[in-house]
């Protein structure tokens, strides 16, 4: 199976478009996101500096 090498990023953005329609954009934490997208923290980062884009 080949796996894009932005996969992790999307998982991040439609996880983060869910939580915050549920949660809002204040109460959405990082972590929030982490386990809604099934990926760490560090992932992350990795993609984002912050919450903020």
């Amino acid at each position: 199976m080949i796996h894009s090498r932005h996969e992790s990023k999307t998982k991040f953005l439609d996880a983060a478009m869910h939580v915050i329609r549920v949660k809002g954009y204040s109460a959405t934490r990082i972590e929030d996101v982490c386990e809604e997208a099934g990926l760490t923290k560090g992932s992350f980062f990795h993609h984002f500096r912050s919450k903020r884009i």
